[in-house]
């Protein structure tokens, strides 16, 4: 089953998809949908901490060493989760 003769794009996927023997023209959506809160999650965190540090840097007085210590701190534990949660294969 071809769907056009000179595919460009998703239909020139389509169609070797189609010649392999498979017949999906896009991608299952639940694979979008399973890992698209790792970004927004990611942020969070980051933020988070951003803020947390920018709260100790006020009441502590160390400049911003706080504030930058929880950042590098906030993105390895951002990608952590994001390692814990995106599965092995």
């Amino acid at each position: 089953m071809r769907l056009s003769t000179r595919g460009v794009g998703r239909v020139d996927v389509a169609n070797r998809r189609a010649d392999a023997g498979g017949c999906s023209i896009a991608p299952d959506p639940r694979d979008f949908l399973r890992y698209s809160h790792l970004g927004i999650q990611f942020v969070i965190i980051l933020i988070a901490f951003a803020l947390g540090g920018a709260w100790l840097d006020r009441r502590l007085g160390a400049g911003n060493l706080v504030t930058l210590a929880a950042i590098f701190a906030g993105a390895a534990i951002g990608f952590y989760v994001m390692y814990r949660e995106i599965p092995r294969k």
